[in-house]
């Protein structure tokens, strides 16, 4: 619909109708075009239990709609879709399924259905062959609701080809111009159901806005299962009346980031203390904000009303004392070549900051939440020398990231070079090993306004880094740029995504 992709866009009310409580905007946009589609097609052709039913193309968005109606009306479902996308309409329990690559299908149907073929065609597949492929595998006196655009047959052309079956050309974008008040009679029924769970949100594949060519790409591919779901992001911008939770926030960057969010404008910020990694003891961070650098003395005058290192200041303390039980507040280096790397040593590593973040994405994946920011390391991209645990907890917190976003909740990933000020290791200590890899420090306020930007963009995952370009072509071969300057490497989206 023209101008869908507008931030605010003036919509007839017949199209309307509620989301239900408790479904996201991602799994709800998933539902409107695709099930009212299956309905225009099965209404007209008046599907009953015991039907035999072909759904072209079935693991798109109108075929997984349409194998829910089809199962809860008690059809028996006959599929086809490609290669690789079958297994996931067995899973639906779909036992004919056939490859939609070539025209086997239809000689296979009239074997499974002892000659007979399918009382119900839901039709999309228009290439050379594959009409003709079809109308043979109908039943005689069957319905045959065709939703394709182009290359599709006439009236005339089916009536000539074979009388005895009903044709219809179902088109959703003319009905809901023709005839509103049916859409709206539909889509109520559809909003009601999906409050009833009579339908399911799809699956989804989510792309920000920014990357609406690469949505259109796939799509046109049809690389995708389910539907391809195009999200305004939402920018780093705090509110005054919420708090927020900085894991590891008396650290060095967690002080930054606290700063920087107050600046924004961000109501309570909540500071969990840093766990010793071998006793799970709260460290002491006594002299923390008299020791915060500049840009922190913004921070220190709001210390007394904004941050909190032990009380929850109006969160959910639950996220709080999960993240205390998980010692999720900072990471932890156990360095090591491989060949004396130990379980234990993986389990220093692993616990305070792979872990920690998987128990909070478990308490929070039901609350709404503004962000969800995992700061993960370009140690994960790279690699780095005696950090193997390390790298492994960092490629983690990239897997925890795509999960939520293949789940429609927020979540962004940043692989972070070193920082300047502070972060894992001091940049006097890990000098010699981190620029022989050609990386910079990041100044904070470089570091800071990157993450702003990954989340404007609404970028799943991204690497912040800084480099000497020259040497980390010559060191590792990975990267191919001369810029010296602070970028933004875009990353994968989640479910694609």
């Amino acid at each position: 619909m023209q101008g869908a992709f507008s931030s605010r866009f003036n919509v007839p009310v017949q199209l309307l109708a509620p989301i239900p409580a408790g479904v996201s905007a991602v799994d709800a946009a998933t539902i409107p075009a695709a099930a009212l589609t299956v309905r225009l097609a099965f209404d007209w052709a008046q599907l009953k239990p015991g039907d035999r039913v072909l759904v072209h193309a079935a693991s798109g968005g109108v075929g997984l709609a349409a194998i829910q109606m089809a199962q809860q009306h008690g059809a028996i479902v006959f599929a086809t879709a490609s290669t690789y996308k079958r297994a996931t309409l067995r899973k639906m329990g779909v036992k004919y399924v056939y490859d939609s690559r070539t025209t086997d299908f239809a000689d296979q149907i009239l074997t499974d259905t002892d000659g007979v073929g399918v009382d119900v065609v839901l039709n999309s597949l228009t290439n050379e062959g594959f009409l003709e492929a079809t109308v043979r595998a109908t039943a005689q006196n069957g319905r045959f609701a065709e939703i394709a655009k182009r290359d599709i047959w006439t009236h005339e052309r089916m009536a000539a080809a074979r009388p005895d079956i009903d044709y219809e050309i179902v088109a959703l974008d003319v009905t809901t111009l023709q005839n509103p008040g049916q859409i709206k009679r539909l889509l109520t029924e559809v909003s009601e159901g999906l409050a009833k769970g009579e339908w399911t949100p799809l699956p989804a594949e989510i792309y920000p806005l920014t990357e609406a060519r690469a949505a259109f790409r796939r799509m046109q591919q049809a690389r995708h299962i389910g539907k391809i779901v195009v999200q305004i992001p939402t920018p780093l911008q705090p509110r005054a009346d919420r708090s927020y939770l900085i894991t590891g926030g008396l650290g060095a960057i967690g002080l930054h980031t606290a700063s920087y969010l107050a600046q924004l404008g961000a109501g309570d910020i909540v500071l969990t203390k840093p766990a010793c990694a071998r006793c799970g003891r709260a460290t002491g961070n006594r002299g923390a904000h008299r020791a915060l650098p500049v840009p922190h003395p913004y921070l220190r005058s709001r210390c007394q009303r904004r941050v909190r290192g032990r009380e929850t200041a109006r969160t959910d303390s639950r996220g709080v004392a999960a993240a205390r039980r998980s010692g999720a507040f900072a990471g932890v280096l156990d360095d090591a070549l491989l060949s004396q790397q130990s379980v234990e040593r993986f389990r220093t590593t692993l616990a305070p900051k792979a872990f920690g973040a998987c128990h909070l994405d478990r308490l929070t994946e039901d609350g709404e939440l503004d962000f969800f920011i995992v700061s993960s390391s370009v140690s994960s991209l790279f690699g780095s020398p005696g950090q193997s645990n390390y790298a492994t907890a960092n490629a983690l917190l990239d897997g925890l990231v795509a999960q939520r976003r293949a789940k429609g909740l927020p979540a962004t990933g940043v692989n972070f070079g070193p920082w300047a000020e502070g972060g894992m290791a001091s940049w006097e200590a890990a000098r010699a090993n981190i620029g022989a890899q050609g990386l910079i420090p990041l100044e904070p306020s470089a570091a800071l306004s990157a993450l702003a930007e990954v989340v404007a963009n609404g970028t799943g995952q991204a690497a912040v880094i800084k480099a000497n370009w020259q040497r980390v072509r010559e060191g590792a071969g990975q990267l191919a740029s001369t810029d010296s300057r602070p970028r933004v490497a875009k990353r994968s989206r989640g479910g694609d995504r």
